[in-house]
């Protein structure tokens, strides 16, 4: 697992029902472990009322299987008066590979209280993981195999 320290650990099982066509994790339930893992750091943090999803972007990296076990590392990249830039890292914990992450940005409702923001200062990411900041792109448009561009 990643050597920068985590605001906060999540984690899952792979279940029958996440499974696609491929015999790998439906990307939808990437999104809804990490989706729990935003609430870990929530109660971690005690935060009172919801966080709302603003910009959410996942990267796959290798593929999970039934009964995987899966642990989560969130690190918090940055925060303002209400919200958090969150970078999820996905583990498959027996072996140890980065599976998929996910960054987002969440808001509150409403400016955060003295006391998150103060729990929030203390957990704030000294350095960020690799890959965290990434842009979504795609290379630059070019002609198919033989055709001049």
């Amino acid at each position: 697992m990643n050597a920068i320290a985590a605001a906060a650990q999540h984690e899952d099982t792979v279940r029958p029902e996440w499974i696609d066509n491929n015999d790998h994790m439906n990307l939808a339930y990437y999104v809804l472990v990490f989706s729990g893992a935003t609430d870990a750091l929530a109660a971690r943090l005690a935060l009172p009322g919801r966080l709302r999803v603003t910009q959410m972007h996942t990267v796959y990296e290798r593929e999970v299987t039934l009964g995987d076990r899966l642990r989560v590392a969130t690190h918090l990249l940055a925060a303002d008066a209400s919200r958090l830039h969150l970078f999820h890292e996905m583990f498959q914990a027996e072996q140890g590979y980065r599976a998929a992450t996910l960054e987002i940005v969440v808001e509150h409702q409403g400016d955060f209280p003295p006391e998150a923001r103060t729990r929030i200062a203390g957990l704030l990411a000294r350095d960020w993981p690799q890959g965290a900041g990434r842009r979504i792109a795609m290379p630059p448009p070019r002609a198919p195999t033989g055709e001049p561009a």
